[in-house]
């Protein structure tokens, strides 16, 4: 062949290989290679078959170019048997063209009637047509009638595939391209022809240069990586010298080669920075210590004095202005954690009220007043609880103060120096990251809630009412008015009372108040009504209130039984408590004449007449409707702030400490400047306001707010909304949208596999700009800011889990689209426990009414699963307090009817008989919890139900994180029968059939309060178990054996802990009876705990251990419902 022809067939080669990075250019390439093999050339035939073997293998590109359908199987054998013949055969030319136009034809009718359809019979009959009439000789491509020399050839490919990346492809390949162009003039002394040993050798040498050409210049990097690889290239060519010889070439392109591979690593581990416990040093120094800096800002005090962005911060708050992660730096690099010293607590205090209290009591209620007109410090002061402010305040002892007593360690967490001031941290999660964070520490301990540091616009414009001093002023019922209508508007799961059942009250507070009537003042009517008197057109025009008793003493009026008939013709407004006064001005001033409270629509104990016990007879009628009453209302009120009845609704705020402050500005002299906020967290706000409110501590508030369609929540300073389609406050009354499944994977990079899976859609994407820098983009500006762990729970009880599931708990996003929008989603399911108890009612069992989106009972795993949805429920639930024992399941009644009702399973006391295997899994994990028993010593549930604990339950049937799966299962337990359905817990005895092993020891845990399940003699543990409560007699007894339930295939990958992905999940129990007792051949035992083998090291002692467990022999069992402690 002469040179011209070889100058084209590489430079063919090279951009069909570079553009074989795509699939839709991969199978043109390969018929070309194979079309060209026809003619008896100068090239030995094992160098055609090199080069060929190596562009197939390019990549992984061959499996994708023939993906899985019959069509391109049988295009992958047109190609294999014309690449095994050289004749240069060819149709006569009419002949050709009318079949290849008739081909066309019909391919195309064949596209448009079936989109989804790439390849139809036609297609493959034109590709045949194609390739058994093609053939490349020195002369050009030869088609029959038709000859196109390879100098016009090149001229077209090259201007198509410059054309199309710049016009399809922004330029994407043009620096593949460039390089590829420039290895061809600068090396060509080993290419054929010009080297007359090119042999096998050579083709792997450029065989390791194409691919090092496609790795070095991959489209879509960042632009940074373009120049750093050329730098690398260049550097490496003058130090190795690749154009001496063969071997030198090899060695240079192959070095360069692997350099890629570290620095792509660095790119995805650093930029990325996925949320792991390990890296690749160098880069996990980096991802863990540095970051690259931002643009630099400016202070506010470099404006002028007479500038409206010119804002005074205090000397001590003026750490921001040197900062380098909130301020930027001229420095390249930054550290991404910085400690600035702050006042010390007695000048922190002083600036504030001096009255502030350690006394728990009286630290709730109490609001300091500023002394400071430094906005910055107000916030952070703000940022602390009240209780947290006190204890602060214990701390210090100052001048004419008496000293009060100080909280205890137990209490609220404090740094082992209690010498130790008090510092801001300011800090950033991940390199790139577009969060900044601020949060004040007493030395190394954190006492204020996380800050986030705003560049830019903010999100969310905050509502008018947060410029208000009292949540009751008219902006604020204009602002839940607006709630109200846009989710009646929009909402359509927010309409309908779900499966409750239409069965009303007996009984409703009539409200009206007059022409006259303003806010606080008594309504002209105010009375009991029956609700069979009431129109039954509207049967949800009425609100519903939440709200916190308090001691008895406090309640100063509520319906007995002597005061039954007055209530019918008035009650005196004056008389109730703040609670009830402000919940009526909220029913008046929101348009309703209608409100049920449960302490005067249901007759109360009197103790002033504790002979009467007709209350009982309304109380076991009333209380089984509160499910229907919340589900019915329109709008639940919810004093959430006031631990009493006392507390009210409506409480007075420092609105300084509410606004975002500016801190700094893009210019000095601009007219108009960006600015940079401090400013609460939302979502924090969110949840310290709303889920760790002192309302949403009681347990019979949880079915409340959860059956309730729209609940509007009065906080401690700010108003909050709250309904299945979103969440929102003053802060952000565009609100929240709870994350749907899709929205877990974006918390580290968007999910390309799902709809990337052929050429088609691969163009598809490309041409949206869906490609590597779109993904890592995305990765970061889409990532939430990960979880904060309150700074006030007590040590160790909550961080580990928080820590392990954070994001699955981070169930809030920010969403600019509006409330129209919500339910326009393909994905329906939602995440949090009011989402779970949404698909719950919707159905997802056996038998269910169906339209959620939820796994079968026979689906053990995932967070789809019917087991591990119900149990986010019960988690929320058991988090919450009682004050009778005996109401744990009366208590969630509610919730359980409404589920029940949609699925048709069977209730066992806090379990369902058709998921029971998985549902008895699961386990303390706060540590071992009190047996619940009545007044008179009865269990309140059987031990094998979580509500037979006091204590934070939960079940970990979920991946490790959203980039893993749990990916298979095997059920090892089998339950044979349930008997009797009795009301006595103690009564109720399950049996089953599973494998015991005996031989085991448990040991405590060094940290954390767990313990060690050891197999026989092995000193390395097998299993971590989770007691329910402290056994009695300690852990040196031999009646202990585990049961094995299930075994899970958890992916690793990035998993904290080095563990095995098989786990092996069952109970621990204890036995209280032997063989053949009652003239059975069970053996008798009782629940005490929960293992598994996840999060333990691997060992060999943890592989043998695995293997007994669920091998042990399968024994017939019955485990009973409560068992007196040996």
């Amino acid at each position: 062949m002469a040179n011209a022809g070889w100058i084209t067939f590489w430079i063919l080669s090279g951009l069909c290989a570079l553009a074989g990075i795509q699939p839709i250019f991969f199978t043109q390439f390969i018929t070309f290679l194979i079309v060209m093999r026809v003619r008896n050339n100068d090239m030995p035939p094992s160098c055609w078959y090199g080069l060929w073997f190596s562009f197939i293998n390019s990549g992984g590109m061959w499996m994708t170019a023939i993906e899985t359908d019959a069509g391109h199987a049988t295009m992958t054998i047109l190609l294999i048997v014309r690449l095994c013949l050289t004749s240069d055969y060819q149709m006569p030319t009419p002949t050709f063209w009318v079949l290849y136009v008739w081909m066309s034809i019909l391919a195309g009718l064949s596209s448009q009637r079936d989109a989804e359809k790439k390849y139809s019979p036609a297609a493959v009959a034109q590709f045949a047509l194609f390739i058994f009439n093609c053939y490349i000789d020195s002369q050009g491509i030869h088609l029959p009638g038709i000859r196109i020399s390879h100098y016009v050839t090149a001229a077209v490919v090259l201007a198509i595939i410059i054309v199309a990346n710049a016009a399809a492809y922004d330029g994407k390949y043009l620096p593949a391209l460039f390089m590829w162009f420039v290895s061809i003039g600068v090396f060509r002394q080993y290419m054929w022809p010009w080297s007359e040993e090119f042999g096998w050798l050579c083709i792997i040498a450029w065989f390791i240069h194409l691919q090092t050409m496609q790795c070095c210049f991959a489209p879509s990097m960042p632009y940074v990586f373009y120049p750093c690889m050329l730098g690398i290239l260049v550097g490496l060519g003058f130090a190795i010298r690749p154009d001496v010889s063969l071997g030198r070439f090899t060695l240079w392109t192959s070095t360069v080669w692997v350099l890629r591979f570290i620095l792509y690593g660095g790119y995805v581990f650093y930029y990325l920075g996925f949320n792991i416990s390990w890296q690749f040093f160098p880069f996990s120094y980096f991802s863990h210590s540095w970051r690259v800096s931002k643009p630099r800002w400016f202070p506010l005090s470099s404006r002028n004095a007479d500038s409206f962005n010119h804002e005074s911060l205090c000397t001590r708050c003026a750490f921001v202005d040197s900062s380098r992660l909130i301020m930027g730096s001229r420095r390249r690099f930054v550290r991404m954690v910085e400690w600035h010293a702050f006042y010390t607590r007695e000048e922190f205090i002083a600036k504030f009220d001096p009255t502030t209290s350690a006394d728990t009591e009286a630290a709730t209620t109490t609001t300091a007043t500023p002394k400071s007109d430094c906005r910055l410090c107000l916030l952070l002061w703000h940022s602390m609880t009240p209780r947290r402010r006190g204890a602060l305040a214990s701390s210090v002892q100052r001048p004419g103060v008496e000293q009060q007593p100080q909280l205890s360690s137990s209490d609220l967490p404090e740094p082992n120096d209690r010498t130790a001031e008090l510092r801001v941290k300011v800090w950033e999660e991940r390199p790139l990251s577009p969060f900044t964070y601020m949060q004040l520490h007493w030395g190394s301990t954190a006492v204020g809630a996380r800050l986030l540091v705003h560049r830019g616009e903010l999100f969310s414009t905050p509502s008018e009412a947060i410029k208000q001093a009292k949540t009751n002023s008219p902006e604020h019922f204009e602002q839940a008015k607006e709630w109200i209508k846009k989710c009646r508007d929009n909402h359509q799961v927010c309409r309908g009372p779900g499966n409750a059942l239409p069965n009303p009250p007996a009984r409703m507070l009539q409200v009206l108040g007059g022409d006259d009537w303003q806010p606080g003042k008594a309504p002209t009517v105010l009375k009991l009504i029956n609700t069979s008197d009431m129109d039954p057109s509207s049967p949800g025009d009425y609100l519903a209130f939440s709200h916190c008793w308090g001691p008895p003493s406090e309640m100063r009026f509520k319906l007995v039984a002597a005061n039954l008939v007055s209530c019918y013709s008035h009650i005196d407004f004056h008389s109730l408590s703040q609670n009830m006064q402000d919940a009526i001005t909220v029913t008046l001033t929101l348009g309703y004449s209608h409100i049920w409270i449960d302490s005067l629509c249901i007759i109360q104990h009197d103790p002033s007449n504790p002979s009467d016990e007709s209350w009982t007879t309304d109380w076991n009628t009333e209380a089984p409707k509160m499910g229907s009453v919340y589900s019915n209302a329109a709008c639940t009120i919810a004093s959430t702030a006031s631990a009493t009845s006392t507390g009210g609704c409506f409480h007075s705020r420092e609105t300084s400490t509410l606004l975002p402050v500016r801190i700094g500005v893009s210019s000095p002299d601009a007219l108009l400047p960006s600015l940079i906020y401090v400013r609460r967290d939302d979502t924090v706000a969110f949840t310290r306001g709303v889920d760790l409110a002192p309302l949403n501590t009681r347990g019979w508030v949880m079915q409340e707010r959860l059956l309730s369609r729209r609940v509007l929540h009065f906080g401690e300073d700010l108003l909050f909304w709250e309904c299945c389609g979103r969440a929102a406050s003053e802060l952000n009354p565009q609100g929240y949208t709870y994350k749907r499944p899709r929205d877990f994977k974006d918390n580290y990079s968007p999910d390309l596999s799902g709809y990337i899976n052929n050429r088609g859609t691969m163009r598809e994407a490309e041409l949206q700009g869906r490609g590597i820098s779109w993904a890592g983009d995305e990765s970061i500006n889409r990532r939430p800011p990960p979880v904060m762990v309150d700074p006030d729970a007590p040590r160790g009880s909550d961080e580990v889990w928080q820590r392990k599931r954070g994001f699955w708990r981070n169930v809030l996003k920010e969403d600019s689209a509006g409330w129209d929008a919500d339910e326009k989603e393909t994905e329906r399911d939602r995440a949090g426990f009011r989402g779970a108890f949404e698909r719950l009612r919707g159905g997802g069992g056996a038998g269910g009414g169906g339209g959620a989106s939820m796994s079968g009972v026979e689906d053990a795993s995932g967070r789809d699963a019917f087991s591990q949805v119900w149990y986010d429920l019960v988690e929320s639930y058991s988090r919450t307090k009682l004050t009778m024992a005996k109401d744990k399941l009366m208590a969630f009644k509610g919730i359980e009817d409404e589920v029940a009702r949609a699925t048709k399973f069977t209730y066992l006391k806090g379990v369902w008989r058709e998921s029971l295997v998985t549902d008895l899994l699961w386990f303390a994990i706060e540590g071992p919890g009190a047996r619940l028993v009545d007044l008179e010593g009865v269990p309140v549930a059987p031990t094998w139900s979580w509500a037979s604990i006091e204590g934070v339950v939960a079940l970990d049937l979920l991946p490790e994180t959203s980039l893993q799966e749990v990916e298979d299962k095997r059920t090892l337990a089998r339950i044979e029968h349930v008997s009797p359905v009795h009301d006595d817990p103690a009564q109720m005895k399950l049996s089953l059939s599973a494998p015991v092993l005996e031989a085991v020891k448990l040991v405590r845990d060094d940290v954390a309060s767990t313990w060690q399940v050891r197999v026989g003699e092995a000193e390395k543990p097998a299993a971590r178990a989770f007691l329910d409560v402290e056994l009695v007699g300690g852990l040196d007894r031999t009646d202990l054996v585990c049961a094995s339930f299930l075994v899970l295939n958890r992916s690793k990958t990035w998993a904290r802990i080095k563990s095995s992905s098989e786990d092996v999940q069952g109970l621990v129990l204890r036995k209280v009876a032997g063989e053949g007792q009652d003239g059975n051949s069970e053996n008798t035992y009782e629940r005490v705990g929960y293992f598994t083998t996840s999060y333990i090291a691997k060992s060999k002692e943890a592989k043998a251990g695995r293997k007994a467990l669920k091998e042990a022999k399968d024994q017939r069992i019955c485990l009973i419902g409560w068992a007196d402690p040996r």
